[in-house]
């Protein structure tokens, strides 16, 4: 049985990179992305580099929401967190991208100690 790796911010350049780099090695990969229309762009990124055979499933998640993370958590043996946000303008205040990150990495991690 192939280990499983719950793989946020999967949509982002180094999510993918992530992604190519588990896949190449044999593991199932989880990953998660907070916009879904990005799947097909994701998916077609990623087979250009392996093959995705039946490695890869996507799951929806939001760092600044509880919905859906003990779902994705089920099965996995590793979680590996590159999720943060990303902003094009510096804010006006850092907690516009500090909160976000904090709230996201504990949620994680949250989940995974709930998981095991």
């Amino acid at each position: 049985m192939r280990a499983k790796v719950l793989l946020t911010g999967f949509s982002g350049f180094v999510g993918q990179h992530c992604a190519v780099s588990l896949l190449k090695k044999g593991y199932y990969v989880k990953g998660s992305i907070r916009t879904l229309s990005k799947e097909a762009e994701v998916y077609k990124g990623i087979s250009k580099e392996v093959a995705i055979n039946d490695n890869l499933e996507i799951c929806h998640l939001d760092l600044l929401k509880d919905e859906g993370w003990e779902k994705a958590m089920e099965g996995c043996d590793y979680v590996l967190h590159v999720a943060s946000q990303f902003v094009i303008a510096e804010p006006k205040n850092e907690d516009e991208l500090i909160l976000p990150a904090v709230e996201g990495t504990l949620r994680a991690l949250k989940a995974a100690k709930k998981a095991g």
